[in-house]
């Protein structure tokens, strides 16, 4: 019953407060390699694996949660910042999706300046913030993506960097204890989010439902019909 587990939801120390609800930031790569096929034989290209599961779970995240989001590469010159494309605010679903739909995979992988130019977005030395970064590769240009994380977690009242990487062709899977303290891992391990390796759209999909959603109300069905 909706109303009954929307209840209980509500009734749950600390869930509202959780970070489901804190504004938000999408930091999408838009660099070269996301034109290229995922892990699977047959895949589509990354950003359209992105696309897809995007397409897929922003509907499910409260209208009323602010989030934006941020690409970089995808034109913005070999290693810039970054562009904020949909500023965060409420009700941003379907601008987001617009924008994804304009990325040309191109340039390079900026992540370390990405991720602290999303956090200066949020605002986050002064409001909770949550950043998922959807990603295939590591810092091109030179970046201290582990420093930026550690300073991020310092300067932040609670910022928390969800990291979503999709696997390419040819990756050798590593012990996770060294993911998470090395690039893009570090992200998540100094700021207390999750680092979540996916080979297809199944698993991006449910990557990005646990990062961008609260995982008790998404998972709620329609009410069933009265019967008789």
């Amino acid at each position: 019953m909706k109303l009954a587990a929307l209840l209980t939801w509500l009734a749950l120390p600390g869930m509202a407060a959780g970070g489901c609800m804190d504004n938000a930031m999408i930091v999408m790569d838009g660099s070269a390699s996301m034109a290229r096929p995922g892990y699977r034989l047959g895949a589509p290209a990354k950003i359209d694996m992105a696309r897809t599961a995007l397409a897929r779970v922003l509907p499910l995240v409260p209208a009323t949660r602010p989030m934006g989001l941020l690409t970089y590469g995808a034109g913005q010159g070999l290693c810039s910042d970054g562009d904020v494309r949909v500023v965060p605010g409420p009700d941003t679903a379907a601008a987001i999706l617009d924008q994804l739909d304009r990325i040309l995979p191109q340039g390079e992988t900026p992540l370390a300046k990405a991720v602290v130019a999303a956090a200066r977005a949020l605002d986050h030395a002064r409001r909770p913030a949550t950043i998922a970064v959807v990603t295939d590769g590591l810092d091109t240009c030179g970046g201290a993506v582990c420093t930026a994380a550690r300073i991020l977690s310092n300067e932040g009242l609670n910022t928390v960097i969800h990291v979503v990487y999709l696997r390419r062709p040819g990756d050798v899977l590593t012990a996770d204890a060294h993911l998470w303290r090395t690039p893009p891992g570090c992200l998540a391990h100094y700021t207390g989010g999750q680092f979540l390796r996916v080979t297809d759209e199944v698993e991006l999909t449910r990557a990005l439902s646990a990062t961008l959603t609260c995982a008790l109300l998404s998972d709620l069905g329609p009410e069933p019909t009265p019967q008789g």
